[in-house]
């Protein structure tokens, strides 16, 4: 796990996970619930690798009442890596 900030005013977190048994999905909310630790807000969203698809609807907290993580390819993001952050007009505190 790498903390930075990268063009944004919220610290994002770069979160490595090569497991290939474990899905997107479980990669990025765990991904999610360490920004959560670390940074005391949910992210609104995570960057992925081009490779990868994308999954829909990623529901990060508890419950219904959950944020939903948007999920975008970049072609700056590493194989393996999931850029986690806040983002300007959906950063308002969950």
């Amino acid at each position: 796990m790498i903390s930075s900030t990268f063009h944004t005013e919220y610290p994002a977190l770069l979160w490595w996970d090569d497991d290939p048994k474990r899905r997107v999905a479980d990669k990025i909310k765990n991904a999610a619930r360490a920004y959560k630790r670390k940074f005391k807000c949910h992210p609104t969203t995570c960057y992925v690798n081009m490779e990868v698809t994308p999954p829909v609807g990623i529901k990060i907290g508890r419950g219904d009442s959950g944020a939903t993580i948007r999920v975008l390819r970049k072609p700056f993001i590493m194989p393996c890596y999931y850029q986690v952050q806040r983002e300007g007009d959906h950063a308002e505190r969950t």
